[in-house]
């Protein structure tokens, strides 16, 4: 279940997920000769680069402002997706949260994803925006490529779908 986007918001996603085509690509084996060892490795070699520092400043912006995207379309529909959600759970039997058990700590202290309120913040009852705006704007924050195990889509049908094509020899799964 999609939100519907108009043309606006696509081509807003649509640039963001541009932005993060190239930045997603990494030079190391290009610089050492073979793939990475571990994301420490890859670290420790690309902090103090200068290019790594705009990318991670742009990445972050980038994720940012992905946010801001995907929260602006799911609000502005979020009555529609609800009475969705509602029509497709109907008489089904659910996972039902006891309101009485305490979240820990940890993660009400991280906005995951850049997500303010993170996955557990409810602003209103029923609330499904934390999953619509997941599901509205993941294709930007993957830059389309998804991990080997991901049964969820495929770069094919996230560029029928959003119409974005990945780089000529890019690997989804890297």
């Amino acid at each position: 279940m999609f939100v519907q986007t108009t043309h606006d918001e696509v081509a807003r996603f649509d640039f963001l997920t541009c932005m993060n085509l190239p930045l997603s690509q990494s030079a190391f084996v290009a610089e050492h000769g073979r793939a990475r060892q571990d994301r420490h490795e890859v670290r420790h070699a690309m902090q103090p680069d200068l290019h790594y520092q705009l990318w991670s400043a742009l990445r972050r912006n980038t994720m940012e402002r992905r946010q801001q995207a995907g929260r602006s379309v799911v609000f502005r529909k979020l009555g529609a997706l609800r009475d969705a959600a509602d029509k497709l759970n109907e008489g089904a039997s659910s996972l039902q949260l006891d309101e009485r058990v305490e979240q820990p700590r940890y993660p009400r202290a991280v906005d995951t994803h850049c997500m303010p309120g993170s996955y557990h913040t409810a602003v209103v009852e029923r609330d499904i925006a934390p999953g619509a705006n997941y599901d509205a704007g993941l294709f930007v924050t993957t830059a389309m490529f998804w991990h080997e195990t991901s049964t969820a889509a495929t770069p094919r049908v996230m560029a029928e779908v959003f119409r974005v094509q990945a780089p000529e020899g890019a690997s989804p799964f890297t």
